[in-house]
């Protein structure tokens, strides 16, 4: 019986649990990740109170990786969210908390991005920099290193 309450416990944690938090984010905020009808929908709470929702359109979108990202001279923190993309790509949605409409959602998206390839993210307090490749160049038919650069 142990057992069972510890795996419930971890997984219980494993839905709620953050890939990263960079800045002084509040620590009443929490990342809540769900499933239903084989969507996934990412969450923000404060205080236990959702003030953000947003539900993958797709049923092959799964969310990988999600963070706050608390900007300098921003009163809101940012939802950081990378979710699979086609075959093998990722997409990249960043969402600007201060902006949610829950009448109009995508509202709040304030920068979204979409490879063929997977995606690496270096994430400070000023700027976050998107890694990953461009397209196939015709004449050599590789896939050549790109960085892209996101400031609010």
């Amino acid at each position: 019986m142990k057992a069972l309450v510890l795996i419930t416990i971890f997984f219980v944690n494993l839905a709620h649990a953050e890939n990263f938090r960079v800045g002084s984010v509040a620590p009443s905020l929490r990342i809540e990740q769900s499933s239903q009808d084989f969507l996934d929908q990412v969450e923000v709470k404060k205080d236990g109170k959702s003030i953000f929702s947003y539900k993958a359109d797709l049923v092959t979108q799964k969310l990988l990786q999600k963070g706050l990202v608390q900007f300098k001279d921003k009163k809101q923190p940012h939802l950081v969210t990378v979710w699979t993309g086609g075959a093998h790509g990722q997409e990249l949605i960043i969402f600007d908390l201060s902006k949610y409409d829950s009448k109009n959602k995508e509202a709040a998206i304030t920068y979204l991005y979409g490879s063929a390839w997977t995606i690496d993210l270096d994430i400070n307090q000023e700027r976050i920099e998107i890694k990953g490749k461009g397209e196939i160049d015709k004449d050599n038919e590789v896939a050549p290193d790109q960085t892209l650069t996101f400031k609010p």
